[in-house]
């Protein structure tokens, strides 16, 4: 390329990429937007979104891409200036900030421009990679910020752009510039419009472009996966042309499994693994499914994962001895132990699907972020870095998601698998709670045991594993108050609860004692017993709103509840039928969700049975309003208040 940037100061203020393409600018006279009373009620709002990708690949010299981002957004309140007054510009390795214009702008149209010496350089920001960040001096409610700026960095052959955030866009623009030597081939997701192509008639370059208008805010749901609805385009580097002028595939599903087997298995560190595997005793052990959970209790106990791209940390050889990894770095300390332990396995790419679900049909870095190992002969995974995880089911954030198989000699062969749902009879919590009345006028005493399996356990597990001590107190108060933050907790207790339990399968049980006041209200001779609270808190989906996205419960869950508790001397019940609460999601034929309670009465002894259960993670909209439903009618038993009646005393002297 010829001259890429320059920026003119003068009758306006203006970002220049080839003028064949096209020019972005800022004018030197702006005048602030006229908003409606609707966009007026939003925190902020996004004008202009206007993103342009240019691929350089001369015949001699460096391949580039340029990334050019123009935005203005117009700030209504505290929270947007808050959220906007800040800019930070991603800045990959051999990345570099070619130009940048940014300014303030007031209500009353004054304009204050960015001081450059304010923008500084952040190498890892919040674990996201390095930034260039900066704010804004003289932004102000009712004002705008706007920048244009432009990146020049190496060629990322695949990549997407996500327009939708949590405030309106007005106009949102993309346009992607690629030569003759190379194909581009995009995919829109979520509503974002197809990208078409067009080709300039007086140069080589061809152009991919799309516009959409009134891009909705899309503010979190209750049961969704956020990032993953969020209108994006991804696109990819599709072919490029070889020395001899025809186009060969560039970035397709054959070519990332033949680069991602080499880069997993084609290794160093035989010697360094075989050592290891004697020291662990692996072919002593009767099966693979022992020898599978001796190799990963010995990493996961021993070796500490570390994001980071350092070369030492997905060396074999250094990992062993410093006991530090990148996921690079597990993968192949994995495959390693794997092979030579001559174990099957099946190593996939996957997606968390919270961010981007797994599209087979086209091949883009955001469908493989992550590695997971399958081992077909006992239908069970392994998560590299999920270290909470032993040998058994898929994290959920892989579940229900396609993995691209990799673990192959014939790249010609592109195949898939569907990581297994965990249903039910594996994702359950039971919980005993018996309900003692020593003083009817003050306090009850509630003795609960909570029983957890699936991936409950295994996430509490590794909160009690990792947490600091401090944290772990706040966890434990939640487990055994939830609804009743002001009990008095008089005991508590872990069973099952180190990190290798998972491998057993057997349920992490909580147990604790605990005095409460709330739970009971005297009212005059009555008394009120808030039954419900003893469930603890629950979501509530009341509000009637239009549901735009299918719903994500993370994973099927069954919750079986009993509730025992003796009615005091001198007290019935009043409103024992309040207990019983049916409500049904069925879709054709079968039951898909449900909350059931009842009760049963025995002279004064009282069992409450509940029944609540989800045997999908995910729901379609059009299901929607049964769904809240059966949400809701969880959160109406936790309003249940039982009137315990005082008897009257009928007797009369004669």
């Amino acid at each position: 390329m010829k001259k890429i940037i320059a920026i003119f100061f003068g009758a306006f203020f203006c970002l220049s990429i080839p003028a064949q393409i096209e020019t972005l600018h800022l004018d030197n006279s702006p005048k602030i937007a006229e908003l409606t009373d609707a966009e007026k009620k939003e925190v902020a709002i996004v004008l202009i979104d206007h993103r342009i990708i240019e691929y350089s690949f001369p015949t001699q010299g460096e391949r580039a891409m340029f990334t050019t981002v123009y935005k203005r957004v117009h700030v209504n309140n505290d929270k947007g200036l808050e959220e906007f007054n800040k800019v930070a510009i991603p800045m990959r390795e051999g990345s570099k900030l070619v130009s940048i214009i940014a300014r303030a702008i007031s209500k009353d149209n004054k304009i204050t421009l960015l001081d450059q010496d304010n923008i500084k350089e952040v190498k890892n920001l919040s674990n996201l990679g390095s930034y260039k960040i900066f704010a804004i001096e003289g932004l102000e409610i009712g004002g705008e910020i706007e920048y244009l700026y432009t990146v020049k960095s190496p060629v990322l052959y695949s990549n997407n752009e996500v327009f939708q955030t949590n405030v309106k866009v007005k106009k949102a623009v993309f346009k992607i510039f690629f030569p003759e030597k190379i194909i581009v081939e995009t995919r829109s997701y979520n509503g974002f419009t197809d990208l078409k192509f067009s080709k300039n008639s007086y140069n080589t370059l061809s152009m991919l472009s799309g516009e959409v208008v009134d891009i909705a805010a899309h503010n979190k749901s209750e049961y969704e996966t956020y990032e993953a609805n969020l209108m994006k385009v991804e696109y990819v580097i599709k072919r490029v042309k070889n020395q001899f002028g025809s186009l060969e595939d560039a970035y397709c599903w054959r070519n990332v499994v033949k680069s991602q087997n080499n880069y997993i298995f084609n290794v160093k560190g035989d010697s360094k693994v075989a050592s290891l595997l004697r020291d662990l005793k692996v072919t002593d052990l009767p099966n693979a499914n022992q020898q599978i959970m001796a190799i990963e209790k010995f990493v996961k106990n021993n070796i500490k994962y570390k994001r980071s791209n350092s070369p030492e940390l997905s060396d074999i050889k250094k990992i062993i001895k410093n006991k530090y990894a990148n996921e690079l770095g597990l993968t192949r300390l994995y495959a390693k132990c794997f092979t030579l332990s001559n174990i099957k396995f099946r190593l996939m790419t996957t997606s968390n699907r919270y961010y981007d679900l797994f599209d087979k049909e086209f091949a883009s870095n955001g469908s493989q972020t992550h590695y997971v190992y399958y081992f077909p002969g006992i239908d069970q995974y392994i998560s590299p870095i999920s270290f909470e995880y032993r040998l058994g089911m898929a994290p959920y954030i892989y579940e229900s998601n396609d993995g691209l198989l990799i673990d192959t000699k014939d790249f010609s062969d592109v195949s898939f698998h569907k990581i297994k749902t965990a249903d039910t009879s594996m994702n359950y919590i039971n919980r005993l709670i018996n309900i003692e009345f020593p003083n009817i006028q003050d306090h009850v005493i509630v003795n609960g045991v909570t029983s957890f399996n699936g991936h409950r356990a295994i996430r509490l597990r590794g909160n009690l594993f990792f947490n600091t001590d401090k944290e772990n107190d706040e966890l434990i108060k939640t487990l055994a108050s939830s609804e009743d933050p002001d009990a008095e907790i008089l005991e508590t207790q872990f069973t099952n609860k180190d990190l290798d339990e998972s491998f057993t399968k057997n349920d992490l049980v909580f147990s604790y004692k605990k005095k409460s006041k709330s739970i009971i209200e005297k009212a005059n001779e009555n008394i009120l017993f808030n039954i419900g609270k003893v469930i603890g808190k629950q979501t509530e989906l009341y509000q009637d709103t239009l549901r735009t996205v299918p719903i994500d419960m993370a994973n099927p869950i069954q919750y079986n509840y009993t509730i025992k508790f003796t009615v005091p001397e001198g007290y019935t019940v009043k409103n024992p039928e309040d207990l019983k609460i049916n409500q049904v999601l069925v879709e054709g034929d079968k039951s898909t969700a449900h909350f059931c309670s009842n009760y049963m009465i025995n002279n004064k002894d009282i069992l409450v049975t509940i029944s609540e259960c989800y045997i999908k993670s995910h729901y379609e909209i059009s299901t929607y309003q049964e769904f809240r439903k059966v949400i809701n009618a969880a959160s109406d038993f936790g309003k249940i208040v039982l009137v315990l009646e005082k008897k009257q005393n009928t007797s009369t002297n004669n």
